[in-house]
C-alpha cells in the first residue's frame, strides 16, 4: 500500500490511506457479490438444560430457549471469515472426545452468561429457520442422520467441514429441500460418538 508522507503535509497522506481504504472495502463487496451463495446460511449452537434434563425430558420451551444463533453468512467471503473465527467450526472443542493423556472422555464444558454448560449440538440451517421442529417449515419434515465413532480429531472435522461446504454449495441433491444440518454429542457406553442429522422439508409432498 502507498502511503503519502504525511511529515509536515496533515491531512494529503490521511486522504491517500482513507482512499486505499475504501478501494479495498470495494474490492471486498465486488468479490461477495461474486461468491453469493443460493441460499442465505446462519449458524446455531444447542446447550444442555440447566437442570440436566435430557432431550426428551425437555419442554418445548426450554429446547427453544437453549438454542442460540452465532452468526450468518450469504456469500463465500463472509462465510470464511466466520468459519474461520469460532469456535463451532471443529466440534471438538466442545464434544466429549477422550483425553489424550488419561484416556478418558473429557466432558468438557463453558460459561455461558455465568453458568457452567454444555454444548450438545452445532446446526446450520437456512436462515430464518431455528433448528427446531416447531418451526412450521420443518413441521411437516423429518431427518436422515447416521451415527459415527469418534477416531481422531482431525478425522471429525473434516467429515463436519465437507457436509457444511457441500450444503452451502448446493452440492447435494434437492438442496431447495434441505433446511439444515445438525452434529450431536451422543457418547454412549463410555464410547465417543457423534450424530449428524440431515433435515429436511416434506412440505411439498404434501
Amino acid at each position: 500500500i502507498y502511503i503519502m508522507d504525511t511529515e509536515n503535509k496533515g491531512l494529503p497522506g490521511k486522504k491517500a490511506v482513507i482512499f486505499e481504504e475504501e478501494k479495498i472495502a470495494s474490492e471486498e463487496e465486488e468479490m461477495k457479490k461474486k461468491t453469493k451463495l443460493s441460499f442465505e446460511w446462519a449458524i446455531w449452537e444447542s446447550l444442555d438444560s440447566m437442570g440436566g434434563m435430557s432431550a426428551k425430558m425437555q419442554s418445548q420451551k426450554d429446547y427453544l430457549a437453549n438454542i442460540h444463533p452465532i452468526g450468518e453468512f450469504n456469500n463465500l467471503i463472509s462465510f470464511w471469515q466466520l468459519w474461520n473465527s469460532i469456535p463451532h467450526a471443529d466440534p471438538c472443542n466442545f464434544f466429549t472426545i477422550p483425553d489424550e493423556k488419561k484416556g478418558t472422555l473429557c466432558n468438557k464444558l463453558f460459561e455461558h452468561k455465568g453458568d457452567m454448560r454444555k454444548m450438545v449440538a452445532i446446526c446450520l440451517f437456512k436462515k430464518g429457520v431455528a433448528p427446531a421442529w416447531e418451526e412450521h417449515i420443518n413441521h411437516f419434515g423429518g431427518d436422515f442422520s447416521t451415527v459415527v465413532k469418534y477416531t481422531t480429531k482431525l478425522h471429525f472435522k473434516e467429515i463436519w467441514d465437507k457436509l457444511v461446504i457441500r450444503l452451502i454449495g448446493s452440492q447435494f441433491s434437492y438442496t431447495e429441500s434441505i433446511t439444515g444440518i445438525r452434529v450431536v454429542d451422543k457418547p454412549f457406553d463410555g464410547q465417543p460418538y457423534f450424530k449428524f442429522e440431515l433435515w429436511v422439508d416434506f412440505s411439498e409432498a404434501q
